[in-house]
């Protein structure tokens, strides 16, 4: 068993796809829910891990920074199969056989007066193939129309060969103006790791919102250093 504390301004552990790093992801931008809780905030983590479970919990500053109130919660992750997932998305780089995580995280901002938010994961590995799921139950001040949301994510990616790969994303925003985003996107990377990659996106947006609604082609580069 391992245990250990963190602190300063961190991400709150709560999903695979908002902890991991920026140049990790597969597509140019995090998930709906990855975006949300990427953003760093002041506090403490402790986590550990044990067999095939790990854990966490954390106790924050929440939205009014410095404010007597807090954002409190927990995550617990087991390994279905294999070692786990690797720490960045897709295929590329993931170990042989199959590998399947589940997740379960908790998270509640005493700042709101309803600021809770349920987590619920799955991230599946197999040689070159990825698929993941997450969904996120929120309290109803979360959302601007003071209805409770489920936002959720389904995602597919496949490695065609050892330096390139390409994915599908479908994500249903269930809020009142029935947002609906789906992502294709292609990866090249010239070393076969996140490395160094070329990133080509197209992204449509559904929505009753026509400010909302949009068709985006992004492309992108990614340079850094090897690290394991």
């Amino acid at each position: 068993e391992n245990v250990a504390v963190h602190t300063g301004a961190q991400r709150v552990p709560f999903l695979s796809s908002s902890l991991v790093d920026n140049d990790r992801t597969l597509m140019m931008h995090r998930t709906m829910n990855g975006s949300i809780w990427d953003a760093r905030d002041l506090g403490v983590v402790v986590a550990g891990d044990y067999d095939r479970f790990g854990w966490s919990v954390h106790i924050t500053n929440g939205v009014d920074a410095v404010a007597e109130d807090w954002r409190y919660g927990g995550r617990v992750t087991f390994d279905v199969l294999g070692t786990g997932v690797p720490q960045h998305e897709g295929a590329v780089g993931a170990a042989a056989g199959d590998s399947l995580m589940f997740g379960l995280a908790y998270s509640d901002d005493q700042n709101l007066n309803d600021g809770a938010a349920v987590a619920f994961e799955a991230n599946y590995t197999n040689n070159a193939f990825f698929a993941g799921f997450e969904l996120v139950d929120y309290d109803k001040d979360y959302s601007n129309s003071g209805q409770g949301i489920t936002p959720w994510t389904a995602r597919g990616f496949f490695l065609i060969n050892p330096n390139n790969e390409l994915g599908l994303s479908y994500t249903d925003g269930d809020d009142t103006d029935d947002t609906m985003i789906i992502v294709a996107g292609w990866n090249h990377y010239p070393g076969g790791d996140h490395t160094r990659k070329y990133q080509v996106n197209y992204a449509f947006v559904d929505s009753d919102d026509a400010d909302v609604e949009n068709d985006i082609l992004s492309f992108g580069v990614t340079l850094g250093f090897n690290r394991n």
